[in-house]
């Protein structure tokens, strides 16, 4: 591809993120926008599943983010390590991508700003191992010299050492290829293309754009070292914010042309490309990437860059240029380096830890913390000879519950010294949890958001096997009466680890893990939480409705995550109904909690019931579930102003109507007894279809005692609801005339008579499950009894 159809193209960095299924993401930039950042390459992220995001910055990129209002998640969910390269920068901007799709990377001119992937006129190579097979190994390369580099400060050089190791893991990265990578970590630019120029054969020919070049030396000099007279520099019209034209001027060996596919004027687009073409006598050199044609970025290994090299035989069409060259502002260069000074600073649990990437830290400095919107002083903090520190924090826990970004500034003798706080073992939960973890944290510690509500949801919904442990299916005997739990789990106590190896989640148990006990807590959170709409009460002014409360959060995402529930749960249920069931109710009503309204609980709780009733039959133990279900049931008879259903449904799913009436009312939940209320028009008309309830019998409660009679060869008592039916005249004569044992008993999934096998019409198989009584007129016409419990 040549420069022109590069830059041309369609594709863009952010569709190669879109494109994949990744997991783990690598940034490399000098500018940086955090803002940016999360709005676009983020979320997209987000989206194919990515869940361990960095960022690699040059300290004055991350100086100048931290004042970013749209930064909100940094440190939490992604985190931004710094690197200072001392009389220059870190120049390169790169994303490498790895997952089930990779790994991909783009290499190109544009910085991690909303300019550098949108404004700008940028260059960016897309690549694969699979036709780019060298240039993984270089880059791998280049992530080894930026780690072991004695003359970069890189505190967290870990990270780029353990993403070189995975890509030489990757595969194969011999063989041969037309593309390469340089880096100027130890090396000039200039002096390794000029052997790549001399191994093709030698130069003939130098084409150069670039948005800066300081002064004409750096060109000069690799003009030099490619052994030629003359060169062409590309003209722009309009150069991207730091640019400056060549000093055509002072330089006649230089002639002035426009490469077709960077001319700015169609689009209006400013030109932040890099372009170098050496045209060769085997081939031409493109080179494209970070590097200014000037002297830190060119000629000298002062700044850090990396360079895209692609050998091939076609040339880049140019023009000459005609007219006078647009006067621009000196502005200071990207590339000139930067005195910026920051900090890196780590929160586990309370013991707050980092280091001073600048000269002269050592010593005392006053520390300010903000985490909230306002800073808090922390007090005195020493800073060592190795420029590192670390204090405790008092009463910080909450701090990573927040929904903004960390700041910590240091200040002494008119100094400031600021960076952003990571906290490792959110990050270690977001490898984990992905996008949920951020709302689940924030859930924990008590926050009302509908967001973050969907976005638990959406996560048990995804992972049912996460909530296992308040659902099991133990037998441990829960109490009647609710009891309340006001612990709450702080990030001191949490000590990321994997589950016990051979241990199902569902016998994990309350505490197995930090996990499961932050499992445990957000699930407390969300089943004692009031109800209501959700949003903050303490919204700003903009966001408050007529009287000064918070406006109602829109309900779409809320209902989506509705809707993902009941079809997530519905096909699992066959599989374990009980704690299927018991897990659709609680999540369901949480979502109902957040926005209550009558017709929505009613439906749900008819489409539950309806699912519910052929399929549970609760354990005496499981005595939430039997709240739940009694709950539920209640409120679709109330809807449907039936009594008898309600004492039927209760009888068949929980067991003595009496005792599951008395035990739901006496330990009905905040959430359950709020959805009740709006579903029921109040206590007391919940108490009085109650009582409705009492007053109904149903075959379900009679057939047990018609059973014990029919085993016993007694006479039954009498049954108000089974006498009713025209089978029990049969049944009570073959009692009374000592055939009792002859009466066909069948159980819950019989189709046909237990007697003769000969299967019953649909018809009598409904009835016989609804009534418990049926005669099997195909056959012995026989009346057959069912027993549930078979």
């Amino acid at each position: 591809m040549t420069a022109a159809e590069a830059a041309s193209a369609t594709a863009h960095p952010l569709d190669v993120v879109r494109a994949g299924r990744w997991t783990r993401a690598l940034f490399g930039t000098y500018a940086l926008s955090l803002g940016f950042f999360e709005a676009a390459p983020l979320r997209a992220l987000r989206r194919v599943g990515a869940n361990d995001i960095r960022i690699l910055a040059d300290v004055s990129g991350v100086a100048a983010s931290l004042g970013e209002a749209g930064a909100r998640e940094v440190g939490r969910t992604y985190a931004v390590d710094a690197i200072g390269a001392p009389g220059g920068c870190f120049h390169p901007k790169f994303v490498l991508l790895d997952g089930e799709d990779g790994p991909r990377l783009v290499i190109g001119s544009g910085n991690l700003t909303f300019g550098g992937w949108g404004r700008n006129l940028e260059l960016c190579e897309i690549l694969s191992p699979r036709t780019s097979p060298r240039a993984f190994g270089d880059m791998a390369d280049f992530l080894e010299a930026l780690a072991t580099s004695p003359r970069l400060d890189f505190p967290n050089a870990g990270i780029a050492a353990s993403w070189a190791g995975a890509l030489r893991r990757s595969g194969d990265m011999g063989g041969g290829s037309d593309v390469r990578l340089l880096h100027s970590v130890d090396r000039p630019i200039a002096d390794q293309l000029v052997e790549m120029a001399d191994a093709a054969g030698g130069a003939t020919g130098l084409l150069v754009a670039s948005p800066y070049f300081g002064s004409a030396g750096a060109v000069r000099r690799l003009a030099d070292g490619l052994g030629l007279e003359r060169f062409a520099v590309h003209v722009s019209t309009a150069l991207a914010l730091a640019g400056q034209h060549y000093d055509f001027a002072h330089d006649p060996r230089a002639d002035r042309v426009v490469v077709e596919g960077l001319n700015e004027e169609p689009r209006q687009r400013p030109m932040h490309a890099k372009l170098i073409e050496i045209i060769c006598r085997d081939r031409v050199l493109t080179v494209s990437g970070s590097v200014n044609a000037s002297g830190p970025a060119l000629s000298r290994a002062v700044n850090v860059e990396l360079a895209v090299v692609r050998a091939g035989p076609e040339r880049t069409p140019v023009r000459a240029f005609v007219g006078s060259l647009p006067p621009l502002p000196v502005v200071e260069t990207e590339g000139s380096g930067s005195d910026d000074a920051i900090l890196l600073a780590n929160l586990v649990g309370r013991n707050l830890s980092g280091i001073v990437m600048g000269a002269d830290a050592q010593g005392t400095w006053s520390a300010r913390l903000d985490a909230t919107g306002e800073f808090r002083e922390l007090g005195d903090l020493e800073v060592g000879p190795d420029r590192r520190f670390s204090v405790e924090i008092r009463g910080g826990d909450e701090i990573g519950f927040g929904s903004r970004r960390a700041i910590l500034a240091l200040s002494r003798d008119g100094r400031r010294v600021a960076g952003f706080v990571t906290f490792p073992d959110l990050l270690e939960l977001n490898r984990r949890w992905g996008s949920s973890a951020g709302s689940m944290i924030r859930v924990v510690g008590g926050s009302a958001e509908d967001e973050d509500l969907a976005g638990v949801l959406e996560y048990f919904a995804r992972h049912p096997d996460e909530t296992a442990a308040p659902w099991s299916n133990g037998s441990a005997v829960r109490p009647t009466h609710r009891v309340v739990d006001d612990r709450s789990v702080s990030l001191a106590e949490l000590d990321v680890r994997p589950r016990a190896e051979g241990t199902p989640p569902h016998l994990a148990g309350w505490g197995a893990s930090a996990i499961d006990r932050l499992i445990a807590a957000v699930r407390r959170s969300l089943v004692s939480g009031g109800t209501g709409g959700g949003g903050s009460a303490a919204g700003d002014a903009e966001d408050a409705g007529a009287g000064g409360r918070p406006a109602a959060p829109p309900p779409e995402r809320t209902e989506k995550v509705f809707e993902v529930i009941r079809e997530a749960f519905a096909s699992r249920i066959d599989d374990d109904p009980q704690t299927e069931l018991h897990r659709l109710a609680d999540l369901g009503l949480c979502v109902l909690a957040r926005r209550p309204d009558a017709a929505r609980v009613s439906e749900f709780a008819s489409w539950w019931t309806t699912l519910a009733s052929p399929r549970l039959r609760c354990d005496p133990e499981r005595a939430e579930l039997r709240s739940l279900a009694t709950a539920l049931v209640l409120i679709d008879a109330m809807a449907a102003r039936s009594p008898i259903r309600a004492r039927r449904r209760i009888a068949a799913m929980v067991g003595p109507v009496e005792d599951a009436l008395d035990a739901c009312m006496d330990a009905m939940t905040p959430v359950v007894s709020g959805l009740v209320a709006e579903a029921t028009a109040g206590r007391e008309a919940l108490e009085a279809f109650v009582a409705e309830v009492q007053g109904e019998r149903s075959v379900l409660e009679e057939l047990p005692v018609l059973l014990a009679a029919i085993r016993a060869g007694e006479a039954p008592p009498p049954l108000p609801c089974l006498d009713r039916e025209p089978e029990m005249d049969r049944i009570r004569r073959r009692i009374a005339d000592g055939f009792a044992a002859r009466i066909p008993i069948a159980g819950p999934w019989h189709t046909s008579c237990p007697k003769c096998s000969i299967g019953l019409p649909e018809a009598d198989i409904q009835r016989l499950r609804a009534i418990g009584l049926v005669a099997a007129q195909n056959c012995c016409s026989s009346v057959v009894v069912l027993d549930r419990n078979l």
